[in-house]
């Protein structure tokens, strides 16, 4: 894809976000995830600054994802 290396936990943030907004049925949302997941994997400082990202958003945007 068209993006910068440093751009790697925003472009997955915003997957993400976009995931869940979708609205889809759960297996589709999987499926989604765990091709998404393979396709840009985070090394372990990037899934911590992720996760950080994630506790500042608003929860109600992720509500599918956060079961």
């Amino acid at each position: 894809m068209g993006f910068r290396p440093e751009e790697r936990v925003r472009v997955k943030l915003e997957f993400l976000r976009m995931l869940a907004r979708m609205k889809l049925d759960p297996a589709r949302m999987e499926l989604l995830a765990v091709f998404f997941e393979a396709y840009l994997k985070l090394n372990r400082e990037e899934e911590e600054q992720l996760y950080r990202e994630l506790g500042k958003m608003d929860k109600r945007g992720l509500t599918p994802l956060c079961r």
